[in-house]
């Protein structure tokens, strides 16, 4: 099963509480790539999650909430929710489009 993308201090806490040395979990968590794993972590949220309603804002916030919950320091989230292409949007449902074309060609 693939884990969830986390942030240093998150992987260092859970590796410390299973025993793990501090200088073996340094050494372990020198080669984490911080920003590719926010980004990766943004990414598969925003794929998940599917609210229609919710405002742009709402989403931003939602997805600071978790990238925090995950470990990653507030700069990297919010650096992440800045570098995402074209901004954060909605998840597609098929049903809403199937509805949006039925009521386009009734109407």
């Amino acid at each position: 099963m693939e884990r969830a993308p986390a942030g240093k201090p998150l992987l260092k806490n859970e590796l410390a509480k299973r025993g793990a040395a501090r200088a073996i979990v340094d050494e372990a968590l020198a080669g984490v790539d911080e920003k590719q794993a926010v980004k990766e972590a943004a990414e598969r949220f925003l794929r998940r999650r599917h609210r229609p309603k919710e405002t742009e804002q709402e989403r931003q916030q939602a997805l600071l909430r978790h990238l925090a919950s995950r470990g990653f320091s507030g700069y990297l989230a919010r650096q992440a929710i800045e570098n995402l292409d074209g901004g954060i949007e909605p998840a597609e449902d098929a049903f809403e489009l199937e509805e949006e074309e039925q009521e386009g060609s009734s109407g």
